[in-house]
C-alpha cells in the first residue's frame, strides 16, 4: 500500500482500527523523547510504580509486571506522497 492510499483508506475509516503495511520512510518523529509508557496488562492503561508494584489507578489493581505500549506519532513518505500515522 502506498502513503497516498494509506492517507485515502484512513479518511474513510473513520474510528475503526484496522492494521496496514505501508512500503516508505520515517520522515518526521515527533515524540522521540517518550515513545512508549509502562502500561497495566489487563485494561493497557498507564501504570506507576509503588512499592515495587505496578499500580493501575483505573482499573485499581497491582501487578508484579507492567507491559511497554509504545506510542509512535510519525510522518511517513513514499513517492507518492506523505501521511501522519
Amino acid at each position: 500500500m502506498t502513503c497516498k492510499e494509506l492517507d485515502e483508506e484512513m479518511k474513510n475509516a473513520g474510528s475503526s482500527s484496522k492494521f496496514f503495511k505501508v512500503s516508505g520512510f520515517v520522515k518526521v518523529i515527533f515524540n522521540e523523547d517518550k515513545l512508549f509508557y509502562m502500561a497495566c496488562p489487563d485494561c493497557k492503561k498507564k501504570v506507576t510504580l509503588e512499592n515495587s508494584l505496578w499500580k493501575c489507578e483505573n482499573c485499581q489493581k497491582s501487578h508484579k509486571n507492567s507491559q511497554p505500549t509504545y506510542m509512535l506519532s510519525a510522518v511517513i513518505h513514499d513517492a507518492t506522497g506523505d501521511v501522519l500515522v
